[in-house]
């Protein structure tokens, strides 16, 4: 049998129609890992020396959204990023019951 083609929206680490869980203890920088990988993909730039395809991005930040816009200009900022594209990345400033679907149909924020 031949084993199929993985296909990465990040080279080895998120594949095209996936899912990965962070997980790790407290000030582990969980939240500065995954926005760094949230805003590579949205903007199509390397993360972690690893090729990324360019897509849009729901980021759910489920303990809560604060001092994420912070964090989001300091990565445009490390990057040189004037702005972040709203159309690629928004926020669901919340925790989120996948399986509960009134909780989908939230707005999301975009900075």
């Amino acid at each position: 049998a031949t084993t199929p083609t993985v296909e990465y929206i990040v080279s080895r680490i998120l594949p095209l129609g996936g899912l990965i869980g962070l997980t790790g203890q407290p000030s582990a920088k969980k939240t500065f890992f995954a926005l760094d990988m949230a805003c590579s993909i949205a903007r199509g730039v390397n993360f972690l020396g690893r090729a990324v395809s360019e897509g849009h991005v729901v980021y759910i930040a489920a303990e809560g959204a604060r001092g994420l816009h912070k964090r989001l200009l300091a990565w445009e900022k490390t990057h040189g990023i004037q702005q972040m594209p709203d159309e690629r990345l928004a926020f669901v400033p919340e925790a989120v019951t996948l399986n509960n679907p009134p909780h989908l149909r939230r707005p999301l924020w975009r900075q």
